[in-house]
């Protein structure tokens, strides 16, 4: 996980650079914490929450956290600060031909496929909206592929989303996984929703598509808020640069099989988070 906010919290931004809140509890497997914010207390501990990650945390600031509440305790004035923004980013597009417009053929669209029970099935491609604009809710297969979307990835109700294309319940590289990017907008993901979504990973697509899940390119501050339900599970990484991500749940537990990188990140609630690293599965 890393928080690339460079200095202190600039005017107008309401989020320190890395916190950890409430009753939350996250286990960082594989991997660790890297605080880029040289600012006093750039990583914080309020309440009950408590952290364990297996490379630890690395601040280039300095910490406050209660004693025993991070295993191992973050070390402070520690590691080299990261460039802001970062050099090198992906550029996904839904503009297949490349000609600046997005045609009729390059929009993606959501079709009912069943009534009992309810199934929508979902095309890549750009969306002008907000993303899934079709009600009631039900269960969304998305189908392989690039999702541009224009505002916001926004679920106000109880929806089951799935890249699980042909429902084996296990991910198939050469015909399953997603992309999803908000070009303007941010990516709520409410707790009343499951989900099941997994990165690209066909090593036939071009690499910088593959395992990366969600993507809010630089300049979108919008928020990414993933309020888990217990048994989603999130493979990919999740890229935000200039946003703040939230993490949280009340008395759920939920898996993100990821690297985290944003502006600013905190994670809070009453949930258990397992965040885990593999280098396969990320971008």
């Amino acid at each position: 996980m890393v928080s690339l906010m460079p200095g202190c919290k600039p005017n107008g931004w309401a989020h320190d650079p890395f916190t950890i809140s409430g009753g939350s509890t996250s286990i960082v497997g594989g991997s660790g914490v890297f605080v880029n914010s040289d600012c006093d207390n750039a990583f914080t501990q309020n309440g009950s929450a408590s952290m364990d990650a297996e490379f630890g945390v690395c601040v280039v600031g300095t910490s406050n956290v209660a004693s025993g509440s991070v295993d191992p305790p973050p070390v402070s004035n520690c590691g080299t600060p990261l460039a802001y923004p970062p050099v090198v980013l992906p550029n996904p597009s839904c503009d297949n031909d490349g000609d600046g417009i997005i045609a009729q053929s390059e929009e993606g669209t959501i079709t009912q496929v069943s009534s009992n029970p309810r199934v929508y099935s979902a095309s890549p491609g750009y969306y002008s909206g907000d993303f899934p604009d079709v009600s009631p809710s039900g269960k969304l297969i998305m189908q392989k592929g690039v999702y541009c979307i224009d505002d916001d990835f926004q679920l106000n109700s109880q929806w089951e989303i799935t890249t699980d294309a042909n429902d084996n319940g296990e991910f198939d590289m050469y015909s399953e996984g997603v992309l999803i990017m908000t070009e303007n907008g941010g990516i709520t993901l409410n707790g009343s929703s499951t989900l099941d979504l997994h990165a690209i990973s066909d090593p036939n697509v071009h690499e910088d598509l593959r395992n990366l899940l969600f993507f809010m390119p630089l300049g979108n501050d919008s928020t990414l808020n993933m309020n888990g339900s217990s048994g989603s599970e999130f493979t990919g990484s999740i890229w935000a640069p200039s946003s703040h991500c939230s993490l949280e749940g009340n008395n759920t537990s939920y898996d993100v099989n990821s690297q985290l990188m944003c502006y600013s990140i905190s994670l809070s609630g009453s949930a258990n988070i397992d965040i885990t690293y593999n280098e396969n599965e990320n971008h």
